[in-house]
Parts: structure tokens; sequence; C-alpha cells
């Protein structure tokens, strides 16, 4: 192999470190050097040029970086993960299961920013009727999203 021989069994060295080599009968006979575990919901997967398997670092996808023991939550298609820095910098990230699929009675889910699941809010009781126009006060939220403010 490259001008050198190596005898029956014998180990042959490789640049890619994700290859164990080995002469066998007279050939050389490469295999995968380990198996690599899984990163689903990694934000940040990095392979070191000496290393096979990629690791997950403390990185989210807008690339802000934690410390260990630190935990936080991203948003990959429709999976929402939670991650949390281990030793060595390395994230384990885990599916995040909504707990409540629905909110207690005089609740609402409410999206906020930083979470995935929905945050069940009080709803606040109001006696008085929506502005004129609109015919109930969720009505009226959407206007104010949708323009800014209330005034037509």
């Amino acid at each position: 192999h490259h001008g050198v021989e190596y005898k029956e069994g014998k180990k042959i060295p490789t640049e890619n470190p994700c290859l164990k080599c080995k002469c066998r009968k007279g050939k050389v006979q490469c295999e995968q050097a380990k198996k690599c575990p899984k990163l689903d919901g990694c934000p940040a997967p990095v392979t070191d040029p000496e290393e096979c398997c990629p690791r997950c670092v403390c990185q989210d996808t807008e690339g802000n970086t934690y410390q260990r023991f630190q935990n936080w939550t991203f948003k990959k298609g429709e999976t929402c993960y939670e991650c949390e820095c281990k030793k060595n910098s390395i994230a384990k990230c885990k599916e995040q299961k909504c707990k409540e699929k629905s909110c207690p009675k005089g609740f609402d889910g409410v999206n906020m920013t930083g979470f995935c699941c929905p945050v069940c809010t009080k709803v606040m009781p109001t006696k008085r009727p929506p502005p004129r126009k609109f015919k109930n006060w969720k009505e009226l939220d959407k206007y104010i999203t949708d323009h800014g403010s209330a005034t037509p």
C-alpha cells in the first residue's frame, strides 16, 4: 500500500479518522472505525479534523453560545428541541413535548418568543363591549396587530 508492504491482519494507517484499514488476503480492506451517535435536533454539529464523528456544541441556530448547565430551546421545522450544555461544551438535545394539549377553562394558549410550546395565560374578563366597529376583542387584537393601532 503506497509502496509499503504490510503483513496479513496488520493495521494500515489512513488519514481518514473514520476508517479502520487492515491487510487481508493481500488487499487493503477498510471499514467504518466506529458508529457515530445520532445528533437529531442538534442545532450546531461540528466535526473536528482529527475526529470521525461530529459533536453537538453548545450553540444555537443564531450563533449564541451557552455555558455548562445552561438550557435553551429552538424550533427546527415543526419540531421543538430542548438542549442542555454539558461538560466539554457538548450539547445534549431532545425533542420537547408540550405538556398541555389545551389550556384549562379561563386560560388561552399564547405563543411567546423564546418558548416552543404555547403558554397558558389567564383570560382577562371584559365587562364592556369592544369599540364600535369590532365584533369582539379578538377581532380588535388582530386589527391592532395588522395595522399598528385601533384607529382606522
